[in-house]
């Protein structure tokens, strides 16, 4: 155990000297052997001095007048009383790690015995401090600052000041450090927090500015930074393990950009009702709001965030809001945006959100080239009244398959209209455009498709809207950038209509989610299924009796069951090679869906593996196996290391064909193999699970 010694090193039994004498103990009687002791341990004024080289504690040298003292590596247990403008460094590499560092007990920052009018510099490097470091000063520079640096070091108990005089001019750097216990600073001019590893809460109070950059905190704690005073600036950091990240207690503007911020959590920023916020370039997951600004007189700039898998993406009361550039994705609540004065919410992404994907209520708007798609409520609602007598404008907007209307606009106010033009709608639950409030609305050169209730509900359509598939790249999969066929490149009188240009040079054919092949008694069952499958969607199976051909259409008898569309083949002959595909033609593009599956028909009598497929699977697939007569059989499944996932089907069976799924819900991606054990032997079949 380390013994904490008195201050400024005044050990009972302090250690000896080069010369082998014990320095005489004292701070104010230094006797004629002290002296010649000083003497003799370094020379008198010398501006670096290293113990335990030249003096044997820490704090002999530091008493010494040295401007610079050098620690080599080791164990002092000491704690360090500082009261003038110096260095202390351990003399090591700069960031060396914080178990090779030299170690102290602790370090004590007292009153400066001489202030000079000029920048004064303390600097404290590359050491080890178990305890607090501790600023005690009862009295401040105050006409010019005192630059406390504090670089390279572990501070293993954190740091604090006694708050008992006004910090005057004071300003921290703490550079590379890690910081395992609480930092506490009270009215300092300034705080940096830079490339540091830190572990506990930092509190500053009376700051004219804070800054925290590129670093790495780590809960479990309620907060990492609790700030009052004024600017904040706080970026490139990670967060996680805390209820609040970061909780701004003054009515300043903080400044947050490219942090990571990882749940779970309440929210990142937590700010007061006179705030304003500058949040852009973050990520946030896991948070139950991912911005939240709860005051109607603050401010809100919001640009280029990644906001997912949060209960509430953003809920901001604000003065005047700027949400500009961000992406949300899978929050069970988007965007709420309410607004007093003026709102731009422009170039956003807005996905697969629980409820609707952007509420905006603002005096005037600009909603312009967002992405929303795959919420469950409606895509864009605004809300104008337009008191300063600004028309609200929703421009190059693209909504797709939202669960309520793609559009909804509300203008409160007779006197002003609400002007949208070069929107897509597309595939809503509800209608393209819903329109409520006195105000008229000026619309042209928008496209609403495939919207379950209509085009538009409370407005006339106008002479230029389109009604035509936008033929989007692959709508299914999140990508409504327009292939090259698309009629919304350059429509006439219109040009480019919706919030992305091209994308692709044609649109992703229906994707196939289900395609097994088996041979049966009378021929070979094939059974298929798609999802995404536009309007006019055609499709037909074709056989050949090798792998690459040629091909031919299967005359086939159709049934269903269920969404499976079943296929019967009766033209097949016994004991033969067969293989299937299923070809489509969907929005203007025809090709083959999926891989080729292979079939070998036999005398039906016989236990057999028949068929799996879809072979390569996106997800659930289903095995196909026959029993000559009744008995006990077993349909496993196992991955490539041997190990049993899945059993398909077990016990006694009558005799016939059957078919067993399985729902791959939580398996990875790779190779499987179908092992089915009948009273002739086994069958064994490989299957490809790709996500």
């Amino acid at each position: 155990m380390l013994r904490i010694p008195r201050p400024r090193g005044d050990d009972p039994r302090p250690p000896t000297a080069p010369n082998g004498l014990r320095p005489r103990r004292g701070r104010r009687a230094v006797g004629l052997m002290a002296a010649l002791l000083a003497c003799a341990s370094a020379p008198a004024g010398a501006t670096t001095v290293t113990v335990p080289d030249d003096w044997p504690t820490i704090q002999q040298a530091i008493d010494s007048g040295a401007e610079t003292v050098l620690v080599r590596p080791g164990i002092y247990p000491e704690t360090l009383v500082i009261a003038r403008a110096m260095e202390v460094k351990g003399l090591v590499p700069y960031g060396t790690s914080p178990n090779s560092l030299p170690v102290v007990s602790g370090v004590v920052l007292e009153d400066f015995t001489h202030i000079e009018f000029h920048t004064l510099y303390l600097k404290v490097w590359s050491l080890r401090i178990l305890s607090q470091v501790r600023n005690q000063f009862e009295t401040s520079p105050f006409w010019d600052p005192l630059d406390i640096e504090i670089a390279g070091c572990a501070l293993d108990g954190g740091l604090v000041d006694s708050d008992t005089a006004e910090r005057g001019q004071i300003e921290y750097y703490l550079r590379l450090c890690r910081i395992g216990g609480p930092v506490r600073l009270s009215r300092p001019q300034q705080v940096w927090f830079q490339d540091c590893t830190v572990r506990a809460a930092i509190q500053i109070s009376g700051v004219e500015r804070f800054s925290a950059r590129r670093c790495d905190f780590r809960g479990p704690s309620p907060f990492a930074i609790d700030v009052y005073g004024d600017d904040s600036e706080i970026y490139d950091n990670t967060f996680e393990g805390f209820e609040t990240p970061i909780r701004q207690r003054s009515s300043s503007t903080i400044y947050v950009s490219g942090n990571t911020f990882i749940g779970p959590g309440v929210v990142p920023v937590a700010m007061p009702i006179y705030g304003d916020l500058s949040f852009s370039n973050n990520r946030v997951t896991g948070f139950q709001y991912g911005v939240l600004v709860p005051g109607a007189w603050g401010d809100l700039y919001a640009t280029q965030n990644l906001i997912a898998d949060c209960g509430t993406a953003v809920r901001a009361d604000v003065r005047y809001g700027d949400f500009l550039g961000n992406e949300v994705r899978s929050c069970e609540v988007g965007v709420f945006l309410n607004v007093l004065d003026g709102l731009q919410a422009n170039d956003n992404v807005v996905r697969s959100c629980g409820g609707d994907g952007m509420i905006l209520q603002a005096s005037w708007g600009e909603v312009n080239r967002n992405v929303v798609g795959h919420c469950g409520g409606d895509g864009i609602r605004l809300t104008s009244d337009g008191r300063d007598g600004s028309n609200p404008r929703m421009i190059a907007n693209t909504v797709y398959r939202n669960g309520g209307a793609g559009l909804v606009v509300a203008v409160t106010r007779a006197i002003i209209s609400g002007v949208l033009d070069h929107n897509i709608a597309f595939e809503n639950g509800r209608h393209g455009l819903e329109s409520t409030g006195p105000g008229p609305l000026l619309a042209g050169c928008n496209d609403w498709f495939g919207n379950a209730a209509g085009a538009i509900s409370g407005a006339e359509p106008s002479a230029s809207d389109l009604a035509v598939d936008p033929l989007f790249c692959d709508a299914a999969r999140d990508d409504v950038h327009l292939s090259a066929g698309s009629p919304l490149l350059d429509a006439p009188t219109c040009g480019l209509i919706g919030a992305l240009g091209r994308g692709c040079d044609m649109p992703t054919v229906s994707r196939l989610t289900t395609f097994t092949v088996a041979s049966t008694i009378e021929g070979v069952e094939v059974r298929w299924q798609v999802a995404d499958a536009a309007p006019g969607f055609v499709a037909w199976l074709e056989r050949a009796e090798a792998a690459d051909g040629p091909w031919v259409k299967a005359e086939c008898e159709r049934a269903s069951d269920g969404e499976v569309t079943v296929e019967y083949d009766r033209s097949t002959a016994p004991a033969r090679s067969y293989w299937y595909r299923l070809v489509a033609t969907d929005r203007g593009v025809t090709r083959a869906l999926g891989e080729p599956i292979h079939v070998d028909t036999a005398p039906p009598q016989r236990f057999a593996l028949l068929g799996t497929g879809p072979n390569p699977a996106p997800g659930a697939f289903e095995a196909t196996f026959q029993l000559a007569h009744a008995a006990d059989i077993t349909l496993e499944l196992f991955d490539a290391q041997g190990r049993r996932v899945a059993t398909l089907a077990r016990g006694a069976w009558p005799a016939g064909i059957h078919h067993a799924s399985w729902a791959a819900t939580h398996a990875a991606s790779g190779l499987y193999l179908v092992r089915y054990r009948h009273p002739a032997g086994e069958d064994l079949r490989r299957i490809a699970l790709v996500r």
